[in-house]
């Protein structure tokens, strides 16, 4: 099985929770769903069935941020649960993440549960670190998450281009 390089959750003043597995489950010839809506994915890319985890090796035990390496006044795990969140007490001056640092893969597939009840959020992937900026500072790609749906599923440059693709869009267009 692989093992995912370097996941981090991005959190922009929201509650995100998450499970973040990596896979090799294609090659495995594990089941597939159907695209929803059938739009935006290129030939031969079928969505991953979200209640099917054959062949994914899970990123987090459940229990602890062992692995990961986030700002202890943003990041938590409780039932089972990596929790996101600022307050107004607790505000966030810049996005900050929470960085899987227990792998080096190559290749990967990557499945999230996730709740979110307010704002926007995502999960940031081959990212890069900003310590000049500050600890926990990404810029890179971002599969976006937004309470209003507005931009779930979109992906975004962090501190790049902005806007990359929209959802729906398809590939060459």
């Amino acid at each position: 099985m692989k093992k995912l390089v370097a996941i981090s959750a991005a959190l922009f003043a929201a509650l995100l929770t998450f499970q973040a597995i990596s896979t090799s489950a294609q090659q495995a010839g594990a089941p597939q769903g159907q695209p929803r809506g059938g739009a935006g994915r290129g030939p031969g890319i079928e969505a991953l069935a979200s209640d099917d985890h054959t062949g994914f090796e899970s990123i987090f035990d459940g229990k602890t941020l062992k692995g990961w390496d986030g700002d202890p006044d943003f990041w938590r795990v409780e039932n089972e649960t990596i929790i996101g969140e600022s307050t107004a007490e607790k505000p966030l001056k810049v996005n900050t993440f929470l960085v899987w640092r227990a792998g080096q893969p190559k290749d990967f597939e990557l499945k999230v549960e996730y709740r979110i009840n307010s704002t926007n959020s995502g999960v940031q992937y081959r990212s890069v670190e900003l310590p000049e900026v500050g600890k926990w500072v990404l810029k890179g790609y971002q599969a976006d998450i937004d309470f209003q749906n507005t931009y779930t599923g979109q992906l975004y440059e962090e501190r790049g281009r902005g806007f990359l693709a929209m959802r729906s869009s398809a590939i060459g267009e």
